[in-house]
Formats: structure tokens, sequence, C-alpha cells
């Protein structure tokens, strides 16, 4: 597993959003919408997310090309503050007031009568001229005009005045300012780390369940101070125990297997489990040629088996020091 991509699962909200996703379909987006608060919202599928800091763990992940942006379209922002939480009041362009109402210019098409109506009912709309009820495909909407019931004033248009609910700022839209909102989906590139994301979840849980202490991931200082990060990380009386399940990979490359290598030599009171679904002829050869004491090796096929090997070989640890 990328090990820059690993260290993002160390930020628990980060571990938190890809738990969703990697529950999903991988073609499913994250999706903005804008609620009655007009603030930004996100959901994927059918599901909205909650997560405190949710568009900066977003941003995260698409600097990291684990998720792709797009944009998707604009909210009115604040210019004064920046804020997004803007309502647009729509007023009497002569008196500034709010008690304005619409009333629309609409054409009976059977009996050619013209009539204006307060409420604009497509269904519910009865001619005043020949008593019919209209149906929606027999009525054209002609055009509106609005109303001041303040100070009897007729217009076109209203006045339009944002304001800001977080800094009481008030402007017109000759101040008006935008924020993009931008969709989310999953990088083709990221696809296997999201598909391994979602198998180490399942086996750290798993473990977890068995009484096992687990992190994932998991972090160790070697003895030159290095800080290394592994996918799983489990804590027992005979000391720590860094898992490596890539047997969702084809196989190991020689320059993995030497940052591993690398690794142990730097934690030599580490042990490590590489579990992989198969080794090639070079990485069989390096192994051989330079297996630290502290690395063992086994080939598995699914995760019930990683979990199986790993309890395996706690238990060996146990029969050692009982010995």
């Amino acid at each position: 597993m990328d090990e820059k991509w690993l260290k993002l699962l160390l930020d628990s909200n980060i571990k938190l959003l890809l738990e969703k996703i990697a529950k999903k379909e991988p073609t499913e987006r994250i999706t903005p919408s804008i609620d009655l608060s007009v603030r930004t919202k996100y959901s994927i599928g059918d599901e909205d997310i909650t997560l405190t800091g949710l568009e900066e763990v977003l941003n995260k992940l698409s600097e990291a090309k684990i998720l792709k942006k797009k944009r998707r379209g604009n909210v009115i922002k604040c210019y004064a503050c920046g804020s997004t939480d803007v309502i647009t009041q729509y007023l009497c362009p002569t008196c500034g007031s709010s008690n304005i109402s619409k009333n629309w210019l609409v054409q009976h098409l059977t009996c050619g009568n013209t009539f204006m109506v307060e409420e604009l009912k497509l269904d519910g709309i009865t001619c005043p001229k020949c008593g019919r009820r209209i149906p929606k495909d027999d009525l054209s909407i002609i055009g509106g005009i609005f109303a001041c019931k303040g100070c009897g004033s007729r217009f076109d248009a209203p006045m339009l005045v944002y304001s800001c609910l977080s800094c009481r700022n008030k402007f017109t839209l000759k101040e008006l300012d935008f924020a993009p909102i931008y969709s989310f989906e999953i990088e083709e590139s990221a696809k296997e780390f999201l598909e391994a994301f979602g198998l180490i979840l399942d086996i750290s849980n798993q473990l977890e369940k068995e009484g096992y202490k687990v992190d994932f991931p998991g972090q160790i200082v070697g003895n030159s101070g290095i800080t290394h990060t592994f996918p799983l990380l489990i804590t027992t009386e005979k000391g720590k125990i860094a898992v490596e399940p890539t047997f969702y990979n084809k196989s190991i490359t020689p320059a993995y297997y030497l940052q591993l290598y690398a690794k142990l030599l730097d934690a030599p009171s580490l042990h490590l489990l590489l579990l992989v679904g198969n080794l090639t002829e070079d990485v069989k050869s390096l192994i051989e040629s330079s297996k630290p004491k502290n690395l063992s090796v086994f080939i598995v096929s699914s995760a019930r088996e990683i979990i199986e090997r790993i309890k395996q070989f706690i238990e060996g640890l146990k029969e050692v020091e009982a010995k």
C-alpha cells in the first residue's frame, strides 16, 4: 500500500470518509447540494455525509489524487467575511419593502380570454369569461407583474438584496461574489487502494472483535528516529507485529520488498508478516538471499486466510514463550 496514502489514514476524519466510500460502488460520486440553511451538504449515493471539516477532508483527498473534483456550479458568498450563509431578499425598488407579491398574466387558449391571477395553479384555474376549468395544456403564461403591498407601486422585477447570516452584511448585485461547489469521484489510479482499504478495514475489525489490539494504520519509531507506517500493527505480550496484507496485488515488486527490508533493519524488535497473493521469481530470489529474522512471508488468497495466519503466528509466539 502506498505509504503516502497510508499516512492519510492517520487522520480519523479521512478514515471515516473512506469507510463510507469503500462500502459503495466505485462509480458512485460524492455530490453537493444546498440545504435550507444555505449550507453546502454532500452525499454519496442516497446517504448524507455528516463529518466535521468535511470540505477540508475532501480537498485533502483530492490533493492526494484519491478523489477527483469537478466543478458543478456556484453559491453566493459574502464579500466581507467569505461566508456562503447568504439569503436573497426580494424588495420593492420604490420603498424597499419586502411585502411584495406577484400576479400572473395568463390566456385561456380555447376562448382567447386574457386575465390576471394571484396564484399560478396549472391544474386549478377557472376561466372568468367562459367558466371552464382550464387544463394545463390549454393555458398560456404570458408574463407577470410584481406589486408592493406597502406603497402600492407595480414593477417588472424586484430589487435583489443579499444578506449574510454570519456577519449581517447586506450587498447588491454589484458586490456579488461566488464560491464554487464541487462533486468528487474516485480517481482511477486510487481504486485498488480503496479496495485494499476496505479489505484491511474488515480484517482489522474482525481481529478487534476477537480481542486483539490493532492499530489501522500503525506506526513505530525505528532506531534511526524515523517513524515507519504499516497497514496493521498488532500489540501482543511478546511485542509488536506489523502486517502487510498485499495479496490483492498480482505481486510485490523488488523495490517494495527493499522498502520493507529497510524498515525491518531500522526496527529489529518488530516482526513483520508479509502476506501476499503470489511472488515473482525475482522477489523470491531477493527474499531468499536477504530475508531478515524478523520477517515471515506467507502466500494467502482471502481475508479469512490472512486472519488465520495472523492468529496462528501469535499463538506460535505464545507456545514458544510457554516452553
